[in-house]
């Protein structure tokens, strides 16, 4: 039998020790192998940012001489300079900053919150409740990956579990110090995120007012005044910080760089060119629920199996089931309120709902520890060790599953190369190697400015893509390397912003392309002669010498017709889009080599699925008229038996470069 609360035996076994160890070198060499150990998405390198402005004593700095070419997302840049987030993520990572070792921060969170996953199931229904929750998320494919990121949800989450944590035992034992401990942990996960903590938290403090409302007497309504007074002080932290940064203590940091269209429930809502409707949210909710559905424990069918047999149970014990209700109502209170919210699409799964998985960790493992005693009950004869025994086996199989075969086809998906669906070394379109290879290369103090020739995602097309610089630099811009963005307009202003430094334009992809000098020339600029690299290093990006060496030159013709590009037009005006407006133009004069030509090398550099798509049917026709049958039946056919939401836009003619 399971023990009671109040007879609980201490001490954390050695299974979640071992499952809290196993985490932590999972997600450290997950980081280290897959994400360089370096941040990816705009969100990690906005915090990272921030805790680099912390770890020098200050909210934010000022905007830097020829600001306009730092400009990047979630970045605030209007005379201050600092991240649009709540200060509760980058004061951990200044943690990391302390040991040079950001990254590492959420593999420790992640390690210590299978802890308390135990020490949670322990206290809302059983030790071995606990002990199978902690397993179960040590075996969670989607929980590793996100610990293994710099993204703050993992932090989110240890601070809401621990909440869970104090506010239930404070109301075992009313302690002063529980809830104080639980009203400081709610303030973390308050300013870490606060729209996930006042969701996630509200089924919680409902139920906890409710029990101290019928409780005798006035003591634990006093001493839950320690809880309130913890989180109100919190509360009063996060509007100071509101305060000092944005000059009003209720408008966050999201308002000053997006104006009001980022909070909007429906309508036309910041970076998206569409309106978000109550179809759209149900829509993207439902994708959220299918996506947890999929990626929780990566299990065939359903990662939800486990939770089945709550359907019989909540008929055998009626104590239980108001726990397993509390639970749920919890996990509908996420799903329903961010249903509202227009950001809440699945990017790295489901992640507005990643707090809630301590409760789908509790039902899950309450349900399959559960199974032995209601298959005995259809099969009395049916001993329930051998039924114990044929759950462990079916479970091993079931994670043996999920990380030999679910988890590999999650990080490398066949056919699919869009950096935001394949978490190899450029998610998200940005990389540590860049950086790596600039510096090796010995330029001493410079400017460089990232010109990618692929286009940046349609939710940022004038800030987005340059990650790969941004993350490098300082707040003071003290390193010998400070990366800026590239702009349409001169770049004469970084010559007098930067005297002392040399400029320097890297133009190309995240895997290869030309790093060439600036000049001043009397008011403009002009290019030099392309830096010649030593030698290629490991892990490292390829520098070419010249810029027609960035395309796959499967052809004399082709090889001729990108000298020909080259020696017409700036490198400063080429890239995809530039390479596409071009065959346009020799598409309308009927000149379909050329225009194919276009369509081909804008191919070899562009990376989004739906600019593929419509390069794809632009090139169609070019094969057509210019008597390149084969060529023209296998683009048919490639885009006949593709599903586009598969975004399947690759390899399609691999022996041409695209």
């Amino acid at each position: 039998m399971d023990a009671s609360p109040a007879g609980k035996r201490s001490g954390i076994p050695l299974p979640v020790i071992l499952a809290s160890v196993f985490v932590l070198i999972f997600c450290s060499l997950f980081s280290a192998l897959v994400f360089e150990r370096v941040p990816h998405v705009n969100d990690e390198i906005a915090y990272l940012f921030q805790a680099k402005l912390f770890q020098s004593g200050r909210l934010y700095a000022p905007s830097p001489c020829g600001r306009e070419f730092f400009d990047f997302p979630h970045i605030i840049n209007n005379g201050k300079w600092y991240s649009i987030y709540p200060p509760g993520f980058p004061l951990l990572l200044v943690l990391g900053l302390a040991f040079r070792a950001p990254w590492l921060i959420n593999p420790i969170l992640a390690a210590l919150a299978i802890v308390l996953f135990f020490l949670l199931g322990t206290e809302i229904y059983s030790r071995s409740v606990g002990l199978l929750a902690a397993l179960l998320a040590a075996i969670s494919p989607w929980f590793l990956l996100m610990s293994s990121t710099m993204m703050s949800h993992t932090s989110s989450l240890f601070f809401n579990t621990l909440f869970l944590l104090f506010l239930f035992r404070f109301l075992r034992k009313l302690s002063l110090g529980l809830g104080l401990a639980a009203g400081i942990s709610w303030g973390m996960a308050l300013l870490i995120r606060p729209l996930n903590t006042l969701f996630f938290s509200l089924v919680f403090l409902v139920f906890f007012v409710i029990r101290l409302l019928r409780s005798p007497g006035n003591r634990a309504r006093r001493k839950a005044f320690a809880l309130l007074a913890a989180a109100l002080t919190f509360v009063g932290l996060f509007l100071l910080y509101n305060f000092l940064t944005t000059g009003k203590p209720f408008r966050m940091g999201y308002l000053v760089r997006y104006g009001p269209s980022y909070s909007v429930i429906f309508g036309r809502p910041a970076t998206l060119d569409s309106d978000f409707t109550p179809l759209t949210g149900a829509i993207q909710m439902a994708d959220n629920l299918r996506a947890l559905n999929s990626d929780l424990f990566g299990w065939p069918i359903s990662s939800f199996l486990a939770m089945l047999p709550l359907l019989w149970l909540s008929r055998l014990s009626p104590t239980d089931r108001k726990k397993d209700l509390l639970l749920l109502s919890g996990i509908g209170c996420l799903v329903i309120a961010f249903s509202f919210f227009w950001g809440a699409f699945v990017f790295i799964g489901a992640r507005m709902l990643f707090d809630a998985l301590p409760l789908f960790f509790l039902l899950s493992a309450r349900g399959i520890i559960k199974i032995p005693g209601l298959v005995g009950r259809v099969c009395p004869r049916l001993p329930e060790s051998t039924v114990r025994k044929m759950a462990a086996v079916l479970l091993s199989a079931l994670a043996l599953y999920a990380f030999v075969y679910r988890l590999p086809q999650r990080l490398r998906p066949p056919h699919a190369f869009w950096y935001f669906e394949r978490y190899d070394h450029r998610f998200a379109g940005t990389n540590g190697r860049l950086g790596r290879t600039i510096a090796a290369l010995n330029v001493g103090r410079a400017v460089v400015i990232l010109k990618f020739w692929h286009r940046p995602p349609s939710s940022f097309p004038d800030e987005g893509g340059w990650g790969s610089g941004f993350f490098r630099n300082d707040p003071d811009l003290k390193t010998d390397i400070i990366y800026v963005r590239a702009r349409e307009r001169s770049y004469a202003e970084l010559f007098s912003c930067y005297r002392d430094r040399d400029i320097f334009i890297y133009a190309g992809t995240l895997d290869r392309g030309v790093l060439i000098p600036f000049k001043k020339s009397g008011p403009g600029v002009e290019l030099g002669e392309p830096v010649r690299p030593p030698g290629r290093i490991r892990n490292s990006i390829e520098i070419v010498s010249d810029p027609a060496e960035i395309f796959f030159a499967y052809s004399s013709e082709f090889s001729n017709f990108l000298e020909q590009v080259f020696r017409e037009t700036s490198l400063l005006e080429i890239d995809g889009r530039r390479l596409e407006e071009m065959g346009v133009g020799y598409q309308s004069r009927d000149d379909f080599e050329r225009a194919g030509f276009c369509f081909e090398a804008a191919l070899q550099i562009e990376n989004d699925p739906a600019v593929r798509w419509d390069l794809l049917n632009r090139l169609l026709p070019c094969y057509q008229k210019t008597g390149q049958a084969e060529a023209a039946g296998k683009i048919l056919a490639f885009m006949a038996k593709i599903d586009f939401n598969e975004r399947r836009l690759y390899r399609v003619l691999p022996e041409r470069g695209f």
